[in-house]
């Protein structure tokens, strides 16, 4: 019990800032991460510990999906409940929060629309893993009209 003091102060042999810094940096900044980046990976058959996916946003559209190629036949094949994928375009010239959309083929659908992508873009580029889950699907016109909900799996 020497790393106890009965006042709540640090004891006299505990690391300083400093050496919690060095610490850090040499056992690799992000390892934690690393690891349970590579628990998510569904190849290993392993789910995260204590993942608990968090509803962010209930009903959005897709936006875009007239612009996209054979866009008919790639909503022909996501049924209700598939998820989606989630994407930062950080290089995208008309929205600096660009998500890109995409099937679960990882064919690109459309984008997270305009109103609703920063937080998400935020959270992409923090590292934290969204998706989405396509809730409907339904064409209207010469449109493919696809609703999704966004989860932050923690």
């Amino acid at each position: 019990m020497d790393n106890v003091t009965t006042d709540g102060a640090a004891p006299n042999n505990a690391p300083s800032t400093d050496e919690g810094r060095d610490w850090l940096a040499t056992t690799g900044a992000g390892s934690a991460g690393a690891v349970l980046a590579a628990l998510r990976d569904p190849s290993l058959g392993v789910g995260a510990p204590f993942s608990q996916p968090i509803l962010l946003f209930e009903r959005a559209r897709v936006a875009g999906t007239t612009n996209i190629r054979d866009i008919d036949f790639i909503c022909e094949d996501i049924e209700p409940g598939a998820k989606l994928g989630l994407k930062r375009d950080a290089d995208n010239r008309d929205d600096a929060f660009a998500v890109r959309v995409f099937s679960p083929k990882n064919e690109l659908i459309g984008y997270v629309p305009a109103d609703i992508n920063e937080p998400i873009a935020r959270l992409l580029d923090a590292g934290k893993h969204l998706y989405a889950v396509m809730t409907d699907h339904e064409r209207y016109h010469a449109w493919n009209k696809v609703y999704f909900e966004v989860y932050l799996d923690d």
